[in-house]
Protein backbone atom coordinates (compact mmCIF):
# COMPACT_ATOMS: atom_id res chain seq x y z
CA UNK A 1 0.00 0.00 0.00
CA UNK A 2 1.00 3.84 -1.10
CA UNK A 3 1.61 5.79 1.57
CA UNK A 4 1.26 9.36 1.24
CA UNK A 5 1.55 12.58 2.91
CA UNK A 6 -1.62 14.45 3.83
CA UNK A 7 -1.85 18.49 4.42
CA UNK A 8 -4.53 19.49 6.96
CA UNK A 9 -4.72 22.94 8.98
CA UNK A 10 -3.81 23.06 12.79
CA UNK A 11 -6.99 23.58 13.51
CA UNK A 12 -8.20 20.66 12.11
CA UNK A 13 -5.47 18.01 14.27
CA UNK A 14 -4.68 20.44 17.69
CA UNK A 15 -6.50 22.67 20.12
CA UNK A 16 -4.54 25.93 20.43
CA UNK A 17 -5.28 28.32 23.15
CA UNK A 18 -3.07 31.26 24.90
CA UNK A 19 -1.31 31.20 28.50
CA UNK A 20 -2.01 32.33 31.27
CA UNK A 21 -1.47 36.72 31.46
CA UNK A 22 -0.08 37.40 34.62
CA UNK A 23 -1.57 40.55 36.09
CA UNK A 24 1.99 41.27 38.28
CA UNK A 25 5.33 40.27 37.99
CA UNK A 26 6.47 36.39 38.85
CA UNK A 27 7.46 35.54 41.41
CA UNK A 28 10.01 32.62 41.83
CA UNK A 29 9.82 30.71 44.80
CA UNK A 30 11.86 26.87 45.43
CA UNK A 31 8.89 25.87 47.91
CA UNK A 32 6.27 26.78 45.42
CA UNK A 33 3.29 24.83 44.43
CA UNK A 34 3.37 24.92 40.44
CA UNK A 35 5.76 25.20 37.92
CA UNK A 36 6.28 28.05 35.70
CA UNK A 37 7.42 28.36 32.14
CA UNK A 38 8.44 31.92 31.01
CA UNK A 39 9.84 32.90 27.30
CA UNK A 40 13.36 33.30 29.08
CA UNK A 41 13.35 29.88 30.46
CA UNK A 42 12.49 27.86 26.86
CA UNK A 43 14.66 30.11 24.90
CA UNK A 44 17.40 28.97 27.08
CA UNK A 45 16.97 25.56 27.48
CA UNK A 46 16.99 25.65 23.74
CA UNK A 47 19.90 27.32 23.93
CA UNK A 48 21.65 25.52 26.32
CA UNK A 49 20.82 21.47 24.70
CA UNK A 50 19.45 22.21 21.24
CA UNK A 51 16.44 20.15 22.25
CA UNK A 52 12.80 20.67 21.91
CA UNK A 53 12.23 19.15 25.24
CA UNK A 54 10.88 21.09 28.38
CA UNK A 55 11.31 19.12 31.16
CA UNK A 56 8.66 20.23 33.89
CA UNK A 57 10.75 19.32 37.41
CA UNK A 58 13.44 21.39 35.50
CA UNK A 59 11.38 25.07 35.83
CA UNK A 60 11.13 27.54 38.22
CA UNK A 61 8.90 27.34 40.94
CA UNK A 62 5.80 29.55 42.57
CA UNK A 63 3.03 29.97 44.45
CA UNK A 64 -0.31 29.47 42.44
CA UNK A 65 -3.84 30.10 44.08
CA UNK A 66 -5.65 30.75 40.69
CA UNK A 67 -7.82 28.07 38.98
CA UNK A 68 -6.87 25.08 37.63
CA UNK A 69 -7.57 25.30 33.82
CA UNK A 70 -4.32 27.56 33.56
CA UNK A 71 -2.58 24.67 33.67
CA UNK A 72 -0.91 22.72 30.82
CA UNK A 73 -1.52 19.49 30.30
CA UNK A 74 1.17 17.07 29.52
CA UNK A 75 2.34 16.64 25.84
CA UNK A 76 1.23 20.54 25.48
CA UNK A 77 3.34 22.25 22.91
CA UNK A 78 4.22 25.29 23.31
CA UNK A 79 4.58 27.86 20.49
CA UNK A 80 6.01 31.97 21.92
CA UNK A 81 3.64 34.02 20.90
CA UNK A 82 5.48 37.45 21.10
CA UNK A 83 8.79 38.94 19.32
CA UNK A 84 11.07 37.04 16.77
CA UNK A 85 11.76 33.57 18.94
CA UNK A 86 9.03 31.02 17.54
CA UNK A 87 10.62 28.02 18.12
CA UNK A 88 8.12 25.20 19.87
CA UNK A 89 8.71 22.77 22.68
CA UNK A 90 7.01 20.13 23.75
CA UNK A 91 6.09 19.85 27.35
CA UNK A 92 6.97 16.58 29.83
CA UNK A 93 6.24 15.70 33.13
CA UNK A 94 5.85 12.89 35.25
CA UNK A 95 3.13 11.56 37.48
CA UNK A 96 5.12 13.52 40.68
CA UNK A 97 5.21 16.24 38.83
CA UNK A 98 3.96 19.48 39.67
CA UNK A 99 1.42 21.38 37.31
CA UNK A 100 2.33 24.06 35.21
CA UNK A 101 1.47 27.21 34.45
CA UNK A 102 2.65 28.52 31.33
CA UNK A 103 2.56 32.33 30.79
CA UNK A 104 0.87 34.81 28.14
CA UNK A 105 4.11 34.89 26.08
CA UNK A 106 3.17 31.40 24.59
CA UNK A 107 0.56 29.61 22.64
CA UNK A 108 -0.69 25.96 24.15
CA UNK A 109 -1.40 23.21 21.65
CA UNK A 110 -2.71 20.30 22.50
CA UNK A 111 -3.73 17.05 19.48
CA UNK A 112 -7.27 16.23 20.02
CA UNK A 113 -8.15 12.71 20.38
CA UNK A 114 -10.02 12.71 17.27
CA UNK A 115 -6.43 13.16 15.66
CA UNK A 116 -4.45 10.95 17.66
CA UNK A 117 -4.35 8.35 14.67
CA UNK A 118 -3.25 10.65 12.63
CA UNK A 119 -0.65 13.01 14.14
CA UNK A 120 2.05 12.04 16.79
CA UNK A 121 2.38 15.66 19.36
CA UNK A 122 6.34 15.04 18.94
CA UNK A 123 5.68 15.57 15.18
CA UNK A 124 3.12 19.05 15.48
CA UNK A 125 6.53 19.78 18.20
CA UNK A 126 8.93 19.07 14.83
CA UNK A 127 6.82 20.33 11.87
CA UNK A 128 6.37 23.87 13.33
CA UNK A 129 9.91 24.04 13.48
CA UNK A 130 10.87 23.64 10.43
CA UNK A 131 11.78 26.28 8.28
CA UNK A 132 8.88 26.20 5.86
CA UNK A 133 6.53 26.82 8.93
CA UNK A 134 8.57 29.12 10.80
CA UNK A 135 8.31 30.93 7.54
CA UNK A 136 4.69 30.72 8.07
CA UNK A 137 4.53 31.70 11.27
CA UNK A 138 6.55 35.15 10.80
CA UNK A 139 4.92 36.13 7.97
CA UNK A 140 1.43 35.52 9.95
CA UNK A 141 2.44 37.59 13.50
CA UNK A 142 1.43 41.50 13.45
CA UNK A 143 3.07 44.16 15.03
CA UNK A 144 5.18 47.14 14.70
CA UNK A 145 7.41 46.72 17.56
CA UNK A 146 6.77 43.86 19.29
CA UNK A 147 5.74 41.17 16.67
CA UNK A 148 2.20 39.06 17.75
CA UNK A 149 1.56 35.72 16.83
CA UNK A 150 -2.45 35.07 17.47
CA UNK A 151 -4.39 31.51 18.23
CA UNK A 152 -5.97 32.18 15.01
CA UNK A 153 -3.37 32.70 13.16
CA UNK A 154 -1.67 29.55 14.14
CA UNK A 155 -4.84 27.94 13.59
CA UNK A 156 -5.34 28.81 9.86
CA UNK A 157 -1.16 27.11 9.14
CA UNK A 158 -1.11 24.04 6.69
CA UNK A 159 0.95 21.55 7.77
CA UNK A 160 1.98 18.23 6.14
CA UNK A 161 1.43 14.95 7.97
CA UNK A 162 2.47 11.88 6.44
CA UNK A 163 2.02 8.29 7.91
CA UNK A 164 2.48 7.47 11.36
CA UNK A 165 4.85 4.91 10.71
CA UNK A 166 7.07 8.01 8.42
CA UNK A 167 6.08 10.09 11.40
CA UNK A 168 7.72 7.69 14.14
CA UNK A 169 10.63 7.56 11.76
CA UNK A 170 11.40 11.46 11.45
CA UNK A 171 10.98 11.51 15.15
CA UNK A 172 14.14 8.63 15.74
CA UNK A 173 16.40 10.77 13.48
CA UNK A 174 15.70 14.03 15.03
CA UNK A 175 16.11 12.61 18.53
CA UNK A 176 19.61 10.90 17.38
CA UNK A 177 20.13 14.73 16.29
CA UNK A 178 19.30 15.78 19.18
CA UNK A 179 21.59 13.82 21.57
CA UNK A 180 24.63 14.48 18.85
CA UNK A 181 24.19 18.39 19.39
CA UNK A 182 23.87 17.79 22.42
CA UNK A 183 26.96 16.12 22.78
CA UNK A 184 29.14 18.37 21.11
CA UNK A 185 27.99 20.87 23.42
CA UNK A 186 28.87 19.74 26.57
CA UNK A 187 32.32 19.05 24.28
CA UNK A 188 32.90 22.90 23.46
CA UNK A 189 32.01 23.72 26.94
CA UNK A 190 33.91 21.74 28.53
CA UNK A 191 37.08 23.15 25.58
CA UNK A 192 35.90 26.34 26.50
CA UNK A 193 36.69 25.55 30.50
CA UNK A 194 39.74 24.15 29.56
CA UNK A 195 41.23 27.15 27.35
CA UNK A 196 39.70 29.30 29.94
CA UNK A 197 41.95 27.44 33.00
CA UNK A 198 44.94 27.60 30.44
CA UNK A 199 44.83 31.08 30.05
CA UNK A 200 44.43 32.35 33.79
CA UNK A 201 47.23 30.00 34.40
CA UNK A 202 48.93 31.80 31.91
CA UNK A 203 48.76 35.42 33.18
CA UNK A 204 49.42 34.64 37.06
CA UNK A 205 53.05 32.83 35.77
CA UNK A 206 53.51 36.31 33.72
CA UNK A 207 52.53 38.52 37.00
Amino acid sequence: MTQTTQTALISSVADVRTGYTFRERITESKDGNAHVLQLKDARQIWEQTNSATIYVDELPKIFWDGKSKAFAEPNSILLPSKGSYLRASKLVSNQDSLPTVVSGQFLTLKVKDSAKQHIHSDYLCWVLNQPETQRLLAESSQGTKIMMLSAKAVKDVTIKIPSLETQTKVMHLNEMWEKEQKLINELLINRQKMVQGTVQQLLKETN
